[in-house]
């Protein structure tokens, strides 16, 4: 599905200022890849992945279904940026 298109659903809303939220990011801070996956979790967050994705298989087939979006994607997002809904 071409990128545009998402830009044409009505839940898309742009959020003037967003970047504020990002200044002290780790992705801003890390010095290199290596250094942002200590601090981010990354090998807890690739060990957990697989099990999320077996728990929520139900939920994750329906943002399949109805948002064309590859459950390792949702998932994968839902890791980086919630620690898997924790």
């Amino acid at each position: 599905m071409p990128i545009d298109s998402y830009f044409l659903d009505s839940r898309f809303k742009i959020h003037r200022g967003i970047k504020n939220k990002f200044i002290k990011s780790a992705e801003r801070k890390a010095e290199n890849l290596d250094q942002y996956k200590i601090w981010i979790g990354y090998a807890d967050k690739a060990k957990n992945i697989i099990p999320f994705m077996e728990t929520n298989k139900a939920s994750l087939d329906k943002t399949v279904e109805e948002y064309n979006v590859p459950r390792e994607l949702t998932s994968a997002i839902l890791g980086a940026e919630s620690d898997f809904c924790k």
